[in-house]
């Protein structure tokens, strides 16, 4: 079936998940040029029509092939004309794993929607034969953690260093949040330990660079742990020490570096 008959319509009565229409590119240029969507997405910038027309041809294109990227587009079920909310995607990786991304439009914004989005996509991609669904997010991005958190994925930590810059694609690579649901997972949330842990590490952090000795000691707790990790931290930084010098000794006996001695 062509599209958009394709696209299965989806709803739990209070989001309705539908196929992208032409004049959804209006709203998706105002979406993509909206700050918070820029901070965490790599978009083009400035967005205009023409990406937003080359964004739904894909669309179309994805859904005409057995394993492009399903996008659907978020709508209030309330609403009968299905304004456009935002979009929700599953991105196959084989295996039956697929990688999902999402976004809203401004005003679409703090009503619950994507978390109810997302539950309908990943219900249809584990009724397809899907087995997992993996998440993963510019570290800080707490907005798009708590719709993954409320939909029952599973933390796995921090990936440094992984994601490019969205502001730079020079500067050093960003460090990512990941997470992941599996057909046979409950779509609520796990703990607040989980989303806790994560506001918890984003506090440290900041408290470590203020250099407010009580928050730090707080943080720290009456464990061993940053004693140790203190440890192997001088342990290794003296090792790389010790091969950096052996680096530049070498480099400077076979005339790569030049160096000058008894100053």
């Amino acid at each position: 079936m062509p599209f958009p008959g394709c696209v299965p319509e989806l709803t739990d009565g209070v989001v309705r998940l539908r196929a992208h229409r032409p004049e959804d590119a209006e709203r998706i240029v105002e979406q993509c040029n909206d700050t918070e969507t820029m901070r965490w997405t790599t978009v083009p910038r400035p967005y205009g029509m023409d990406d937003a027309h080359a964004f739904l041809a894909k669309v179309e294109h994805d859904w005409g092939t057995p394993d492009g990227v399903r996008h659907w587009a978020v709508t209030d079920a309330a609403d009968a004309e299905g304004r456009f909310l935002g979009t929700v995607d599953l991105r196959p990786r084989g295996g039956g794993a697929a990688e999902t991304g999402f976004g809203l439009h401004p005003s679409g914004r703090g009503q619950g929607l994507m978390a109810g989005a997302l539950r309908l996509a990943c219900r249809w991609w584990f009724a397809h034969g899907g087995v997992r669904v993996h998440w993963l997010a510019i570290r800080g991005n707490f907005a798009s953690w708590r719709v993954a958190w409320a939909c029952g994925f599973a933390e796995h930590g921090t990936v440094p260093q992984s994601h490019p810059d969205p502001d730079d694609a020079t500067a050093p690579a960003l460090d990512v949040w990941r997470a992941s649901l599996g057909s046979d997972d409950v779509m609520e949330p796990r703990t607040m330990a989980v989303y806790g842990r994560a506001c918890g590490t984003e506090l440290g952090r900041a408290h470590v660079r203020a250099g407010d000795g009580i928050a730090i000691s707080s943080y720290l707790g009456n464990s061993d742990s940053f004693d140790r990790a203190m440890s192997r931290f001088a342990e290794t930084y003296a090792d790389q020490n010790e091969r950096d010098y052996a680096a530049l000794k070498t480099a400077v006996e076979v005339g790569r570096v030049r160096a000058e001695f008894g100053l």
